[in-house]
């Protein structure tokens, strides 16, 4: 079992992040993934920050799921 000081964020692959994703996550449009893409881009408008967003988690959930770079 891995020590977690409150500083730090939940790793990714924690079920509570999963969790708090799946409450959190809605699709935009209907648009379909391109399978192929070169990267997975995340733009950041309102949230600049690296800690406690979770938008960015998901995204980088996403980026690996697809196994493609995150460009933020």
């Amino acid at each position: 079992m891995r020590t977690i000081h409150r500083s730090q964020p939940h790793p990714l692959e924690f079920p509570f992040v999963r969790h708090q994703l799946s409450l959190r996550a809605a699709a935009a449009n209907r648009s379909p993934e391109l399978p192929n893409g070169a990267y997975l881009l995340y733009w950041m408008q309102s949230t600049h920050r690296f800690e406690d967003n979770w938008a960015l988690r998901l995204a980088t959930l996403e980026a690996d799921r697809l196994h493609c770079p995150l460009l933020i």
